[in-house]
């Protein structure tokens, strides 16, 4: 009987070990959730950035190319009077 008292004290134990465990991986796991949810959200606001930036670069260069043409233009318009 003992023995039976003892074994099912060490189960007991084993137990509640396993859900203190389990407890502190759930939290540990939502904490992760978290944390990969706020990476996610970080990644799309530096990919929203990184376009507006490429798009602002695409049309000052556009017009920088585009001043030089109309320069060149008149240019050779002014050597051809």
């Amino acid at each position: 009987v003992l023995l039976l008292e003892k074994r099912v004290c060490e189960l007991e134990k084993d137990s509640s070990e396993s859900e203190e465990q389990h407890a502190r991986l759930r939290q540990e796991n939502l904490a992760l959730v978290h944390r990969a949810n706020a990476l996610e959200e970080q990644l799309k606001e530096q990919e929203l950035h990184a376009e507006e930036n490429l798009l602002a670069h695409t049309r000052k260069h556009r017009d920088a190319l585009n001043k030089l043409q109309r320069e060149r233009d008149l240019e050779i318009e002014n050597l051809q009077a």
